[in-house]
Order: C-alpha cells, then structure tokens, then sequence
C-alpha cells in the first residue's frame, strides 16, 4: 500500500471514529427529554392538579352546577328535587368541570416562575379541557398549546393531564336515582336503596326541606373527604 492511500485511510478512520463518538453523545440527548421541558412540563400539570381540586371541590360544594339556578336553596344549595328530576347528568357536570378549567387554569399557572428562570412567552392559544369519567376517577386532559423561548431554543407544548381519584361519576349516578326516586314516590327517602361501600350518605330535615350529603370517603382534599350536596323539595307532592 502507498503511503498517500495509508494517509487517506487514517484520515477515513479518524472522521468514522469522530462521528460515532458524535451519535454516542447526540442520540441519548435526542431520545430523552430536556430538562427545560420536564420542568415546563411539572409546573403545568401540578398547577391543573391544583386547579382541579378546586373545581371538585366548587362542584361538589353546589350539587354538580358550577353557577347555582335561580332558584335555589338558602344554604346555596340547588334543588335537585322540586316536582321534577332537576338532577345534572355528567355530560353537564364535565361541562362544567371543563369551564372552571379554562376559566381559571391562567390564574395558577401565569407563566412568571418560568419567566423568571429565563423562558419567554413567545405564543399562547386558548385553553381547552376534556373531562372524562371512570369507576372512581376523573381524568382532566388539558389542551394548552404555547411556545417558550429560552436562549435560542424554542419549545412547544399542548397536552397535559391529571387523573383524580373521586368517584364523581357513581355519585352523579346515585344523585340521579335518588332524586328520580323522589319524582316516582314523594315525601319517601329510604337510604338502603343507594348503599355503597365507598359512599357516605345523609340526610338531614331543614324544615320542609331535604339536605342530602354524598361523600367520598376515599378522596380527601384539604383533610376532608369529597362531598356532594344538594336540596330537595321533600314536602312537596
């Protein structure tokens, strides 16, 4: 071999040992995420965890409406009972869940921790929120498209999710049948008839009233257990 075609080997040798020592380092980097976007990423979610609870919370505390009817109860209770069933179905109720989340997600997560670490708005598209029911969970699928820019970099996000372990939707469906059981035998209330083994129910008499608590003893926000109240015309036939 001449030593021009040795010289032209090595150097071939020294360029394929660059570039794999290159793909060593760059494919690890590609197929993991940043941590600018895990951080992003956190902030976002733990803030629609929070909001969440709130909305539950506000949901709960009004008997699956987020704005009470106009003719309610004293105790800003709605009345699920009066005459008719008056009861929310969960498509309302998710509605509802998802309004409270577009509403008020901004207020939580407004960007300025991550602005003060040196990400920069740069576009930020209307929030969009999906509720979705399981057994004992609800999922909120949070659709928030923006754009950071941070040093020359520049990151797009969209969907982020939390998954919160309430049994909304069986108490939706207890609420319903209980109210529904007040359209078809007035006046009469019989506990038995919706027991379940993860729910607390009571009633309670307030003159010609009836207070009815549904609670989750298994999901406990702010060190009291989920609770779904409403008012029932009970006198009245």
């Amino acid at each position: 071999m001449r030593r021009g075609q040795i010289t032209v080997f090595i150097m071939i040798a020294i360029v394929f040992i660059i570039l794999a020592g290159a793909l060593i380092y760059v494919v690890p980097t590609l197929l993991q995420p940043s941590n600018t976007n895990v951080e992003v990423t956190n902030y976002i979610t733990s803030c629609l965890h929070l909001t969440a609870q709130d909305a539950l919370i506000a949901i709960g505390q009004q008997g699956g409406y987020l704005n009470l009817p106009e003719d309610h109860h004293e105790l800003n209770l709605p009345y699920l009972y009066d005459k008719e069933n008056k009861a929310r179905t969960k498509e309302q109720v998710a509605e509802d869940l998802a309004q409270y989340i577009n509403t008020n997600i901004q207020t939580c997560a407004d960007f300025k921790p991550l602005h003060k670490q040196g990400y920069k708005t740069i576009d930020q598209q209307t929030p969009v929120t999906t509720i979705l029911f399981g057994r004992k969970t609800v999922e909120f699928i949070l659709n928030w498209e923006f754009k950071f820019q941070k040093g020359g970099q520049q990151l797009f996000f969209s969907e982020f999710q939390t998954s919160e372990e309430v049994a909304l939707g069986r108490i939706i469906e207890v609420a319903n049948q209980i109210v529904q059981d007040q359209v078809d035998n007035p006046g009469q209330v019989s506990i038995d008839n919706y027991y379940d083994d993860n729910l607390d129910i009571t009633f309670t008499a307030v003159n010609n009233d009836l207070i009815t608590s549904i609670k989750d003893l298994n999901y406990i926000i702010d060190n009291k257990p989920f609770e779904f109240v409403f008012a029932q015309k009970y006198r009245q036939i």
